[in-house]
């Protein structure tokens, strides 16, 4: 939803690319919480998403952006602060992209992994010490 806003293209199809494991582990530097078959799954179920998929490994992760030939790739706010690398695999392979970024989503709610996770180890962490 919020990245058809951002593309400002309510009509677009959305297309969800999901970071495999291994490349969760090489970025952030420990495994996900979720498997990505896990992840995966979870969104195709959105209504939201029309489709889902896991995106590519190594110095070939951009070519996931040749199979889906999109109009806009809207990024998460916290995703590839620098996006150069990635202007730059649109521009050599003569693509007509926007690049968007979403806004950080604020709402009080547990909106990633690693807040549902640091939450239940508050929990147990609480029942363990009464």
């Amino acid at each position: 939803m919020e990245a058809r806003k951002t593309a400002n293209c309510p009509e677009c199809q959305l297309v969800v690319v999901l970071a495999c494991d291994s490349s969760i582990e090489r970025i952030k530097g420990h495994k996900p919480i979720f498997h990505e078959l896990e992840r995966l799954r979870l969104l195709s179920g959105l209504r939201v998403v029309d489709f889902a998929r896991l995106g590519n490994e190594g110095s070939k992760h951009f070519d996931v952006i040749l199979d889906i030939n999109p109009d806009y790739i809207v990024l998460g706010y916290d995703q590839v602060k620098n996006d150069q690398p990635l202007q730059n695999f649109i521009k050599e392979n003569n693509l007509n992209i926007q690049l968007c970024r979403l806004p950080k989503f604020e709402s009080g709610d547990l909106i990633s992994s690693s807040e549902v996770r640091n939450k239940v180890l508050e929990m147990v962490t609480d029942k363990n010490n009464k």
